[in-house]
């Protein structure tokens, strides 16, 4: 009996050594990939920031002061936000329509409200306690704006549409924009699409996937079609599970 009973106690040991060493590894690689999200985000911002800085140096330098102003102002307050939430890996679905919302006025005011934008959530979503990955949604917000409406006709009435719906156990969350597209748009849209601020998106999600062992974070987009009467433009499409928060427990 005894002899069984120290076999035992071995066998023991050894598991729980084994268990104690799986989970260092995992809390180690759980750590690193918490890091790769902040670091991939933190290159996102100093272009998005950098965009904002130049329309308001050419504000000032044309003289219209009280343009500059009003978009320093906002500026301000955006900044202090993206500080804010610059060390987080999620952040409320509130907070990241709220920035959304910001970026999109400042984008109204440098093309003199030539664009109206719109954000639309479903009723069941709690936008205060859904968690999303933080300013996932600038680098698409800055393509739908920068290149989408840049190659409308003059007079054209520019749209942006923010729409968040929630499909069975996945969030998805779009931005349509009424633009050339990227099949029709050849001089710049296709390479934008492509653009570092989506491949960055797009190694976020992966991370996502790779740290919650999940499959189901991605990026998609879709051309819209007029003859189909869906007119013409862009959507992309970001859809992650609706309860990052609790993956993250």
């Amino acid at each position: 009996m005894l002899f069984i009973w120290t076999v035992v106690l071995i066998v023991w040991l050894y598991f729980r050594r084994m268990k104690q060493r799986t989970d260092k590894r995992a809390m180690a690689e759980r750590l690193i990939l918490e890091y790769q999200l902040i670091a991939l985000k933190a290159q996102i911002n100093p272009h998005f920031m950098s965009n904002c800085l130049s329309s308001i140096q050419n504000l000032i330098v044309n003289m219209k002061l009280h343009e500059a102003a009003d978009y320093i102002s906002r500026f301000g307050l955006l900044v202090r936000k993206i500080l804010d939430f610059s060390t987080r890996s999620l952040i409320t679905l509130e907070q990241e329509l709220e920035i959304a919302s910001l970026y999109l006025e400042l984008e109204q005011l440098r093309f003199k409200e030539k664009f109206e934008f719109r954000i639309v959530t479903e009723v069941i979503i709690d936008v205060s306690n859904c968690f999303v990955p933080a300013l996932i949604l600038n680098p698409i917000l800055e393509n739908a704006v920068w290149h989408g409406l840049s190659s409308l006709r003059p007079g054209e009435q520019g749209r942006v549409e923010i729409r968040v719906t929630a499909i069975a156990d996945e969030l998805h969350i779009s931005v349509r924009d009424n633009g050339a597209g990227f099949i029709n748009n050849k001089t710049n849209e296709g390479r934008a699409r492509e653009s570092k601020g989506i491949l960055l998106i797009k190694q976020r999600l992966s991370s996502i996937n790779s740290l919650y062992r999940i499959s189901s974070a991605r990026l998609m987009y879709e051309q819209m079609s007029e003859k189909a009467g869906e007119g013409k433009g862009t959507k992309a499409i970001i859809i992650i599970p609706d309860n990052l928060d609790s993956l993250n427990r």
